[in-house]
């Protein structure tokens, strides 16, 4: 507060005049003055009579001074403590006149005799509090001399205006938009711009002034009011004095390019004393500790952030280094935004995005005055009104308006033209010419001209607004242009600025356009990160290269120059924005620059050629993707002209998830015409669309018809314009081909528009093909809430058209119900729910209203549901009869329910019901079989009750509707139809104990006319008695599916089998290993009821009277092998039973076979086996295959089929031991030669007693064998029948294996079964030769020298001390194998074998031999430790063919090992 020497009494006089216009809460100090003792009770009634604000303040000051001094100062101790509720302040955050800021009037006057306020007047007088008055002093003439110098192109009259903030379009969305990606674009690497936000708040200077945020980024293109919103928060601060907000600093973009580039400042001081405003003498030191212990009252304005900050004392304030606590202000561009510094600067991100289309119209008011007709035009002309959404081409053009009315006739619509015009208006006015001596002037100055043109280009290339080494002189052709820059330069020249920097971007552009070699060096900067900024020069290029601009700076550049440029370049403008650069950065790594198509097109609606659009159509093959952008005004407009340029073909336009303002949709409807195709999203149609409504052009609804295949996209609120019903009404009633669909978006509280939509469509409804609502993208409110609004609408809509049907007896319901199709839109449970709440709807209506509306909508309540689902949770039986009544139909009811939730009214609907379900509270809902069957008992008992109250058939009916053959589920559900009915008898019987009274027989209908497919148990549970009472109920014997049998005792195994008698056929489930311990292999039909009965014969008592044997012959009869079934499966059943049996006896121990003899006893007498159906392989040992030999017909009964299936039964393995007469080799002879070639046919020929003819006759049809197993009897006639030139044949063994009878045989036997396989190694082709069965000694093995041709031997490595004594020989016979024979070691050798074989082969010292071990062993010696003298001798050895053995081990190898890997 500021001290002053009068009176309180003539400081009250003085304000009095404030105070009655404008103090707060009058009522408020009136009681303070009663507190106080200052007014009785009676003069406070006086005051409070009185309603009018002013009145009561009137009233008071006039009692307050009639009581002198003292009341008076009083009043202004009062007024000051209650400064905040009375006393208003400048509102910074409305556009309203301002009114004096009391706070400053109170605090001028001196509380002299209170020490608390005069200490408070003491500290406010300061240096700190003189320092920022300073601050707000030259806060205003910063703004004062800022405002002069935009007014510096206007008329003098213009001057005068004072500064009034037009308020723009401030957005905090940050969320990312998806894009949509074209073949033209390519995926961004970099973070992706935020749009328009769906949600848009109220911003404004003041919130932003007053907002707890500390750091606050502006984004704005160039113009669009980024510096306007920080000037207005910079005036908002001067004009009020907060001591929150003490301190503001305010560097405009002049002075940020000139520090960002500079080490000066270089500290806090300098910067805020020396570059921006120094305090009084000696004051410096504690205003500086003020602000830095006090930094949450400071605040920085950073206005025009461009990227590197290379000054250390701005970059430690913006990283909160120096004063952490301050608030700082930042605006940049969006291509700025992605620098390295910004996009790791975390902020609250706030878009300047322009005027709106009210700002446009004030400001047009603002600055044109009562020029109606100037602002009308303007208004009109839609090119013209999409630019003012600029604040800075909004100015440019009231320029051209109010300096040359004459020559903004047209209204230029390029933002290059008015560019120009503002030029020429200038040199007019610097040089002082008439119009027609302008171009004359305008040559005469070239040389200042094309100066000043270098030097914005340049300045522009090094990132700054600041022109240095200017002429200073003042007649000069720069001060038509620039003004003296804020920044404060180093050097002694003076340094400027133009008023905007979007007209330093027209200069450069001039420059290029007088040097047009500097056009591809600037194209080419332009697709790289650090000057993509000089895009903003090309437009400008673009626009003066056009011609109708030509004429305008025709004595700048020839027009025929311009032409020739024009040929030459813009063909390179397009390709080079159209067609994205991958280039290298200062890191190296590639970058990836979008391509920018809105961009282009741009460009080219600056140069207003329709042959340069033709050419940028032809290039992107007349396929516009602007999916995922944010189009302004003049960009749509833009686009809008690209494509009316189109002739020859129509173009397709893509939208999808674009942002516009009302204005720019207008220009792209202007379009539509020639567009092919338009794709856009449902919400983006829902703006076209009004836009396209409230134009009123019947043209525009038309094509927008044609192009969204005639769906119409509707927003539908409770406070809509009747205008847009009364314009859809006019769309729909032009007949056309197709029929109309409506596309429906209904917001919060749109139920009343439903009456709004049905007068405009219900004249016109059989041109209607649908009505359907469109799923919200961002689900405010939950889907099941938008459900159920979309449900109320429809309900509104059929009743208004019902009404309407009333009223002008057109059938308009039946119509309705189509085009909603809601009996193909809803599932069975929805409509359900939306008949019943209908039914509701319409009640409360007729209630209300005293209409009977419900039998005009009886076709919509008969026409569906076809089954009722009800969930008794949410709906009353009462209003079900209700409907169903109304219906008198009987359906289904699928019922949702639990025990607590079942409604015994029910009851009453039991006429209009076929089937009662509880199919989804069973499988799907609830899960719930207890509940659902305890509720339905309680319905039985319940009806029971009723049916002897009353004398009706409830229970009958009841009775009935359960009785059907899926009961209780729609469909055939096999296990759980089963389980439910089982439990639903269990708990019947436990029902019937505890009320003592009989509800099983009022089931009995109920289960004799369930029909499951089969009935399900699982042995594993208590069910099996309850199953044989059930099965007892039913009229025939039924299928029962087993499961649960694996694990199971022999009291539930008696149980089930008390069962067999009433069931027709019994099939075993395989049990789920999750369900038991015991696992169980993947087995076969067959196998499965095998592996059942020996599993129920171990662990049941199937022997005794009860049961005894008639129980297996029961199980066999429902497996389906009866006892008079003498069938070819029933035989080989039983074959198989025995023979698993007998191996079950073996391998448990336990005696199962003993209760199958009554089975076998009663066998016939003929066993009937048809090996062709068998699948699968026919398990019997060896004994049982010599008789099935033995009993084949031979000679002229020989059957080869039966022969063919019998070998593949065996799955082409015999095996033959113990004695084999002649009879049954021919027998096995003749079977063999049934195989067909490829077979892989398997023979173990190991008899202890075969003859020669025997032999011959087994191996005289078959010519290849897979394996052949021989022992030394069979060797030894085998190789007879070598010898024997009679019976000698050919043959072909893959593996030929040899098994002795003894584990330690003779030599001598040794000798002569090794002889016999030479001879038939000779003989035969043989593959492998397989030992590791034959303990025969490796030097014996010389016998097989004489072999000739490619064998391999299988033989176990023998022990060390074996190997040590025959190892030499033994490689030996490698040796001399080595071009006939691969020895192969089974197991592969040990570590401690092949090093000892190793050390053999050193120990030979033969090259050869080495060479030999080496290849055999592949050369790996992995894992082997040896010595080196080994070591070396085999490396020593190795030669090209064999690479140097590799070795790994101890420590004593670590060095050979490190020569080895050098020498590999």
């Amino acid at each position: 507060m500021a001290s002053t020497q009068q009176s309180a009494f003539e400081y009250v006089q003085n304000g009095r005049a404030l105070l009655e216009g404008h103090l707060q809460k009058p009522s408020l100090v009136v009681d303070e003055m009663r507190k106080n003792n200052i007014f009785s009770k009676k003069q406070v009634r006086e005051i409070k009579f009185h309603k009018n604000r002013s009145v009561k303040t009137r009233k008071m000051l006039d009692m307050i001074i009639k009581k002198g001094e003292y009341a008076s100062y009083e009043l202004l101790k009062i007024l000051y403590n209650t400064r905040n509720q009375t006393l208003p302040r400048t509102n910074p955050t409305q556009n309203q006149p301002r009114h004096p800021d009391l706070h400053q009037w109170i605090s001028c006057f001196s509380f002299t005799d209170d020490p608390d306020l005069q200490s408070g007047l003491v500290s406010e007088s300061g240096p700190c509090e003189r320092y920022k008055r300073q601050l707000r002093t030259k806060a205003v003439e910063f703004l004062h001399a800022k405002w002069d110098q935009h007014m510096h192109f206007l008329e003098d009259k213009a001057k005068c205006k004072p500064f009034t903030y037009i308020p723009v379009v401030l957005d905090t969305d940050s969320s990312e938009l998806s894009k949509t990606k074209s073949k033209y674009k390519k995926a961004r690497s970099k973070k992706l711009k935020t749009y328009i936000p769906r949600d848009k708040g109220k911003l404004s200077p003041g919130h932003l002034l007053e907002s707890s945020e500390k750091k606050i980024l502006l984004v704005g293109k160039p113009g669009i009011g980024k510096t306007t919103v920080v000037q207005q928060v910079l005036n908002i601060w001067a004009e009020n004095e907060n001591p929150q907000e003490s301190y503001m600093f305010y560097f405009d973009e002049p002075s940020m390019r000139s520090m960002s580039h500079s080490s000066q400042p270089s500290s806090l001081r300098s910067l805020l004393f020396e570059r921006y405003l120094k305090p009084e003498e000696g004051a410096e030191d504690v205003v500086l500790c003020d602000i830095q212990n006090n930094s949450e009252n400071v605040i920085f304005v950073f206005d025009g952030i461009m990227d590197v900050i290379g000054n250390p004392v701005l970059n430690n304030i913006l990283a909160k280094e120096l004063l952490c606590d301050a608030k700082i202000l930042t605006t940049c561009r969006p291509e700025a935004e992605d620098c390295e510094f910004l996009s790791d600067w975390p902020s609250y991100r706030v878009e300047v995005q322009g005027f709106n289309n009210e700002s446009i119209h004030a400001y047009l008011k603002w600055r044109l005055g009562t020029e109606d007709d100037y602002v009308c035009s303007v208004a009109s002309n839609d090119a013209l009104f999409s630019l003012c959404h600029v604040p800075m081409y909004a100015f440019i053009v009231t320029a051209c308006i109010s300096f040359s009315p004459c020559e903004a006739k047209n209204h230029p619509c390029t933002i290059t033209e008015m560019y120009v015009r503002i030029f020429r208006h200038c040199m007019k006015r610097h040089g002082d010419q008439n119009v027609e001596y302008l171009d004359k002037y305008i040559h005469d100055n070239m040389g200042n001209i094309k100066f000043l043109a270098i030097n914005s280009f340049q300045a522009l290339l090094a990132k700054t607004v600041n022109l240095t080494e200017m002429d200073c002189k003042d007649n000069s052709v720069q001060h038509a242009f620039l003004t003296s820059s804020a920044a404060k330069e180093s050097s002694t020249g003076h340094s400027f600025a133009f008023l905007h920097n979007t007209m330093q971007e027209f200069w450069a552009a001039l420059f290029l356009l007088m040097t047009p070699g500097n056009i591809t060096s600037v194209l080419q900067q332009c697709q790289t990160e650090e000057g993509k900024y000089l895009k903003y020069i090309v437009s400008f290029l673009c626009g003066l290269l056009s011609s109708d601009i030509a004429e305008l700076i025709n004595c700048v550049v020839p027009e025929d120059q311009i032409r020739e440029i024009s040929d030459i370049y813009l063909e390179k403008v397009i390709d080079s924005f159209l067609r994205p650069a991958i280039l290298q950065g200062h890191d190296e790594s590639h970058t990836e620059l979008d391509a920018d198509l809105l961009f282009v097109c741009q460009c080219l609606y600056e140069h207003q050629s329709p042959k340069a659009c033709s050419l940028l159509l032809q290039k992107v093959e007349y396929e516009l993707d602007l999916s995922g952008k944010y189009l302004d005004p003049q960009q749509c407009c833009a686009v809008s002209y690209v494509i009316n340029q189109s002739t020859n073909k129509n173009v397709c336009l893509y939208l999808i998830d674009c942002t516009f303002s009302d204005p720019g949709l207008r220009l792209i409807l202007g379009s539509l015409k020639n567009l092919q195709c338009l794709r856009l999203d449902p919400t983006t149609q829902c703006q076209v669309w009004k836009a396209a409504l409230d134009s009123g052009n019947p043209s525009d609804s038309e094509g927008l018809l044609r192009l969204c295949e005639y769906e119409i996209h509707l927003r539908v609120m409770e406070k809509q314009d009747q205008k847009v019903w009364e314009r859809v009404g006019e769309v729909l009633k032009h007949k056309r081909p197709e029929k109309v669909k409506f596309c429906l978006h209904l917001v919060d509280n749109s139920l009343h528009a439903a009456n709004s939509l049905g007068k405009s469509i219900f004249d016109h409804l059989p041109n209607v093909e649908a009505i359907r609502f469109v799923k919200p993208v961002d689900l405010r409110r939950s889907l099941v809430a938008w459900k159920m609004e979309v449900r109320s609408f429809q309900q509104d809509i059929l009743l208004h058209g019902a009404l309407y049907q009333m009223e002008t007896g057109l059938k308009r319901v039946e119509d309705l119900q189509a085009v909603l199709c809601l009996a193909s839109t809803y599932s069975l449970e929805e409509q359900s729910k939306f008949i019943l709440s209908l039914y509701q709807h319409i009640g409360k209506y007729e209630n209300d209203e005293g209409v009977a509306v419900l039998p005009t909508l009886q076709t919509v309540f008969k026409s569906f549901p076809a089954v009722w689902y009800i969930h008794f949770a949410d709906t009353k039986a009462s209003v079900l009869l209700d409907v169903m009544k109304l219906q008198n139909v009987k359906k289904p009811v699928e019922l949702w329910w639990s025990n607590d939730e079942c409604d015994m009214s029910l009851i009453h609907c039991l006429p209009y019901i076929s089937q009662l379900r509880f199919n989804d509270c069973i499988l799907i809902q609830y899960d719930d079989t207890k509940g659902t069957i305890e509720g339905l008992l309680k319905l039985f008992c319940f009806a029971k009750q009723r049916q002897l109250e009353t004398g009706e058939e409830t229970l009958r009916m009841l009775s009935t509707v359960c009785s059907y053959s899926n009961f209780p589920f729609a469909s055939d559900n096999k296990d759980e139809q089963s389980d439910f009915l089982l439990d639903l008898y269990s708990s019947a019987k436990s029902f019937e104990l505890e009320l003592e009274g009989q509800i099983l027989p009022s089931l009995l209908t109920v289960f004799q006319s369930a029909q499951p497919a089969a009935w399900v148990l699982d042995l594993g549970t208590d069910k099996a008695s309850i199953l044989l009472e059930v099965l007892k109920l039913q009229t025939e014997k039924k299928p029962v599916r087993l499961k649960g049998w694996l694990e199971t005792d022999q009291s539930k195994i008696e149980s089930f089998l008390r069962c067999l008698p009433y069931i027709s056929q019994l099939r075993i489930i395989p049990q789920d290993e999750s369900d038991t311990e015991v696992k169980m292999p993947t087995l076969t039909s067959e196998q499965l009821k095998r592996f059942f009965l020996l599993h129920l014969l171990d662990h049941g008592d199937l022997d005794n009277t009860e049961t005894g044997q008639s129980s297996v012959e029961e199980l066999l009869s429902v497996l389906g092998f009866a006892h008079s079934d003498d069938s070819p499966e029933r035989c080989l059943f039983l074959l198989d039973l025995f023979s698993h049996g007998k191996d079950y006896e073996t391998q448990t121990g336990r005696k199962v076979c003993h209760a199958l003899l009554p089975v076998y006893r009663s066998a016939p007498a003929v066993w009937s086996i048809d090996l062709s159906e068998r699948k699968g392989s026919l398990s019997c040992n060896d004994q049982f295959q010599l008789s099935l030999w033995g009993a084949l017909p031979v000679g002229s009964e020989w059957d080869a089929q039966l022969a063919s299936s019998l070998l593949q039964a065996l799955d082409y393995t015999i095996t033959l031991s113990g004695w084999l007469p002649t009879v049954t080799c021919k027998a096995v002879g003749a079977v063999l030669g049934q195989s067909a070639p490829g077979e892989k046919l398997n023979v173990s020929l190991i008899p202890d007693s075969i003859s020669f003819q025997g032999a011959a006759l087994l191996f005289k049809q078959v010519k290849e064998f897979h394996k052949l197993k021989v022992n030394e009897m069979s060797t030894a006639k085998l190789a007879r029948l070598a010898r024997s030139m009679t019976c000698r044949r050919p043959m072909v063994v893959e593996e030929l294996t040899l098994v002795l009878s003894r584990s330690i045989p003779k030599e001598g036997v040794q000798c002569r079964v090794l002889s016999g396989l030479a001879l038939l190694l000779r003989v035969w082709t043989v593959r492998v030769l397989n030992l590791i069965d034959c303990p025969i000694q490796g030097f014996l093995l010389t016998t097989l020298l004489c072999h000739q041709g490619p064998l391999t031997i299988r033989q176990v490595s023998r022990s060390s001390s074996h190997l040590k004594k025959y190892g030499l020989l033994f490689c030996e016979v490698c040796y001399c194998f080595e071009r006939w024979v691969c020895v192969c070691f089974h197991d592969r050798l040990s570590k401690e074998t092949r090093q000892q074989l190793a050390v053999v082969v050193y120990e030979a010292q033969d090259e050869e031999l080495t060479q030999c071990f080496l290849e055999k062993s592949g050369s790996d010696l992995s894992n082997c430790t040896l010595d080196w003298d080994v070591l070396h001798y085999l490396l020593k050895t190795t030669t090209p063919h064999n690479p140097s053995p590799s070795t790994s081990g101890g420590a004593e190898s670590e060095t050979n090992t490190y020569l080895i890997s050098s020498l590999c």
